[in-house]
């Protein structure tokens, strides 16, 4: 498994750079948004949290499988994070979100 991977971003001039850091509650990939220039433009982290329903489906997943679901959600996350990123925050993001019904089912698939 390489440590990290690279996600180019349709129509805009920023890559991501993603490395599986998992945490001692879950897995996690780590997210740097790198603007054209090498610049660090913002940091993101994907996590699955015990607390909530596909814990267990988010854990069973591999590497590949997590940041195809990080893949999913990027440009999303990106705009939620603009200001985030402007004062220097790091922002979190559950795989396993109560509000996304469709996780469990996407977990379910990937994990086969």
């Amino acid at each position: 498994m390489s440590d990290e991977h690279s996600i180019s971003i349709e129509g805009c001039p920023l890559t991501a750079l993603v490395a599986r850091r998992d945490r001692s509650w879950g897995h996690a990939i780590d997210v740097s948004v790198v603007e054209a220039n090498g610049s660090i433009r913002g940091k993101m982290v994907f996590a699955c949290h015990p607390e909530f329903i596909g814990f267990n489906e988010f854990q069973a997943m591999s590497t590949e499988a997590l940041i195809d679901v990080v893949r999913q959600r990027l440009v999303a996350a990106i705009a939620e994070s603009g200001s985030a990123f402007d004062g220097g925050i790091t922002t979190l993001f559950r795989f396993n979100s109560p509000s996304d019904k469709w996780d469990l089912e996407f977990a379910g698939s990937a994990a086969k």
